[in-house]
């Protein structure tokens, strides 16, 4: 496949990537377009907006059921998101199944069960580069990552990052075949302690996709989901011609403040990306997507973007790639017959192999 490629001049620039849809604002149902539209914050850790056309209510009402559902039984910080008043409270998670590591299963629903198994079978497809059992890999660097939040410098001291490097150098490898899937009675076993499920890098995507196929059994083709910007799903634009998906430069760095504009319908796109969750110290970004190789974080990308038509996969895909050499990942994708566009931390260089007609690169500002 061809690549289009941009070299950019400035050594290094760190920015946030949003997702701009030019589709108008959300609002709320319109009886005579048949649309409808909701958001829904704070389900599966992020604010989620749908627009749906010739749909109704209760279609809304259905997806804001799954992604509650799927908020509820991935989460691996809480035993309970929803008060007691609500059907999903106190329904086995990911949680629970970790509170119970070496001591016995734990019965779970078939949904999460699924997701599990799923999860556990794309591992030797992305040559182990995805792996859900390196909760406690992510949970020493999210630690410190957290700890800045509230700062404007993320900066760590050197005792901190010494911290980090001494708690990661404790953690052996991960076994998978210590998670122990029993389909007949629906339980879920983690024989090992080394082993902390964590379902971050495929939970909303694997949502999304449930989300899409439950539109697709009401024959609804024209919606659009955006889950929390880094995960959008994209079925027909209502005025036949494709959405316009503007991936933001936020500190103004390229032309009209845009990457790139991505023309598309049918597709999903998921991001992965260095901008938000990090640290920095010595100058250099730590960020929250680790290798499940060494537990560190890798210079590769600011950002993957990955477009297809499975939001799950996508998810997962994104997480893995980012930990790989850049001629490994384009590889892997291109295997995969997936469409990306990988921004390169070298020299800040934008690769993707889709058409100009689906993807046209900003120029870069002049200095």
């Amino acid at each position: 496949m061809k690549i289009q490629q941009q070299k950019l001049t400035k050594k290094m620039i760190i920015f946030i990537i949003t997702i701009t849809l030019f589709v108008g604002l959300f609002g709320c149902k319109d009886d005579k377009k048949g649309e409808v539209s909701a958001i829904f914050d704070d389900l599966m850790g992020t604010s989620i907006s749908v627009r749906l056309y010739d749909a109704t209510q209760e279609d809304i009402d259905e997806i804001e059921r799954i992604y509650a559902l799927y908020s509820q039984l991935t989460t691996n910080f809480d035993r309970n998101l929803f008060d007691s008043n609500s059907e999903y409270y106190d329904l086995e998670n990911i949680y629970t199944i970790n509170l119970n590591r070496g001591i016995k299963p734990v019965t779970v629903r078939k949904e999460l069960f699924d997701l599990i198994q799923y999860a556990l079978n794309l591992v030797e497809q992305t040559n182990r580069y995805f792996n859900i059992g390196i909760g406690k890999a992510i949970d020493i660097w999210k630690e410190v990552i957290e700890s800045r939040d509230l700062y404007l410098d993320k900066e760590i001291t050197e005792a901190e990052y010494n911290n980090v490097i001494n708690n990661l150098a404790t953690l052996g490898q991960v076994d998978l075949s210590k998670v122990i899937l029993d389909e007949n009675n629906l339980t879920v076993y983690i024989e090992d302690s080394n082993v902390k499920l964590d379902l971050g890098a495929i939970a909303k995507g694997y949502a999304t996709q449930l989300v899409v196929d439950y539109l697709e059994s009401q024959n609804i083709t024209d919606y659009m989901i955006n889950a929390g910007n880094s995960n959008v799903a994209l079925g027909e634009h209502p005025e036949n011609r494709p959405y316009r998906i503007g991936l933001t430069d936020a500190l103004g760095y390229y032309k009209n403040g845009f990457i790139g504009i991505a023309s598309l319908n049918n597709r999903h796109i998921v991001t992965s990306g260095n901008y938000e969750q990090f640290v920095t110290y010595d100058g250099v970004i730590y960020h929250h997507i680790i290798s499940p190789d060494d537990y560190l974080p890798k210079a590769y990308y600011t950002s993957v973007i990955l477009i297809g038509d499975n939001a799950g996969l996508l998810d997962a895909f994104s997480t893995a790639v980012y930990s790989m050499p850049v001629e490994l990942a384009i590889d892997f994708l291109e295997t995969n017959e997936l469409d990306y566009i990988l921004y390169l931390q070298e020299n800040n260089q934008i690769l993707t192999n889709l058409p100009e007609t689906e993807f046209e690169i900003s120029e870069v500002k002049a200095n």
